[in-house]
């Protein structure tokens, strides 16, 4: 059994280095050098969001879209309906900046369109009603924080070479109370952060693209027929030669708590929609499976070695699990550290971690893993997906079908994006 000990504390030396690896490469991202724009002209732009009842921080998220720095531009809102709760504090956003480049409308569904009342469809609503007087196209969702240089940040890549045809940017938990959901919802954020800067996978809760783009590659129809329209677009733009641009000072800070069981579903419902329309999927799940077989074998051997009293395998199969979870501690605080530059860049606290937030942390690793092997199950065998209220069937792509509303689908009310990881 010495033999199986040593050669499976390689594999965990391997797996650990390669996550380790990924992390660096995401983290050296945040060296680069900002780009002073106060003397650029930034064009026309409009800012796109759908919103379907009111999110914890909802009415400080819409007051910064409205307060913004940037020179020219709109905010356009569509809402579920006018009973909404999002309504009223829309409503109330506009009369406290007392703005007036901001439009709110009532959604009211396309039967040509594909998934019924989803963020997406409220977004096509909007996208349709755009004239061309607009140069810029950007989105956000509810649970977005921007910062007044917010749209700025992500037009600028876009001016500053003519390849780049669409950026975006992440969302990065920091929760104040810490409970054991919202801890392993951060660890698995910050994981599925790297796979998307790696694989180009944007988050449409803040993205922005060229119009002209989206006229020229009639983008409206094909939104339309999906239910994650930030997952296609790459692919998309990158047949007609223009690339996709993560940003940097773009790591929105989200300071919600959730429940682990609330942690499962969000993991679920990003991964359904990475099987729908992304081909890193199989990359995920390969990923996934080495990283619980390196835990739960680990822990297997660790048994095996007690049940025969072979005291010496047992120290090395527990020494090698131990490395291991430090070596991953270590990881996600490398992209902790690297993210807080952009975050504090932006104004926003970051000291947040504690003594006891960070020993969770540690143990809450086996827990994400956990998870993250659960919901990757249910993204490929179940088809029901709930969504604030909202229960879909998932076909495929292009086959997404409501069958019905119910009360509280999912608690907390949070605003959950409907994002492709």
């Amino acid at each position: 059994m010495p033999s199986v000990v040593f050669g499976w504390n390689v594999f965990l030396l391997v797996m650990g280095l390669m996550g380790f690896a990924g992390a660096c490469v995401f983290a050296r991202g945040f060296r680069r050098v900002e780009v002073d724009r106060t003397e650029v002209r930034l064009p026309r732009a409009v800012i796109l969001m759908g919103l379907k009842g009111a999110d914890p921080y909802l009415g400080e998220s819409l007051t910064r879209m409205m307060t913004l720095d940037y020179p020219d531009y709109e905010l356009h809102i569509a809402i579920d309906r006018r009973d909404d709760p999002a309504w009223q504090v829309a409503q109330q956003a506009v009369a406290e900046t007392a703005s007036t480049h901001v439009r709110i409308e009532e959604f009211a569904h396309d039967p040509a369109d594909g998934p019924v009342n989803s963020t997406n469809s409220k977004v096509v609503q909007l996208a349709r009603k755009l004239d061309d007087s607009f140069e810029f196209i950007a989105m956000s969702d509810g649970d977005n924080m921007p910062h007044p240089g917010w749209l700025t940040d992500l037009v600028g890549p876009m001016l500053d070479d003519s390849r780049v045809g669409a950026t975006f940017g992440n969302r990065w938990f920091m929760p104040p109370v810490g409970r054991w959901g919202s801890l392993v919802r951060y660890i698995w954020n910050a994981m599925a952060s790297v796979m998307m800067y790696l694989n180009t996978m944007p988050w449409g809760g803040c993205f922005a693209i060229r119009a002209e783009l989206v006229r020229s590659c009639n983008l409206v129809a094909e939104w339309a027929r999906v239910i994650a329209l930030d997952a296609g677009t790459p692919g998309q733009l990158s047949r007609h030669g223009f690339q996709v641009r993560f940003v940097p000072q773009l790591m929105m800070v989200n300071r919600e708590e959730c429940s682990v069981p609330f942690c499962l579903n969000f993991a679920r419902r990003q991964l359904i929609w990475t099987r729908l329309y992304h081909p890193a999927f199989y990359q995920i799940v390969v990923q996934t499976l080495l990283g619980t077989v390196a835990v739960y074998g680990s822990l297997a051997l660790c048994l095996v070695a007690l049940a025969t009293a072979d005291w010496q395998s047992f120290g090395w199969a527990f020494g090698g699990i131990t490395v291991y979870a430090w070596w991953m501690f270590a990881t996600i605080m490398l992209l902790e550290f690297s993210v807080r530059r952009s975050i504090r860049a932006a104004g926003e606290e970051v000291a947040w971690l504690t003594p006891i937030k960070l020993w969770r942390i540690f143990w809450a690793l086996i827990v994400a893993q956990t998870i993250q092997a659960m919901a990757l199950l249910l993204s490929i065998f179940r088809r029901r997906v709930a969504w604030r209220g909202l229960v879909l069937e998932v076909n495929g792509p292009y086959d997404i079908r409501l069958l019905g509303e119910v009360a509280a689908a999912e608690a907390p009310a949070q605003q959950e994006p409907l994002t492709s990881l």
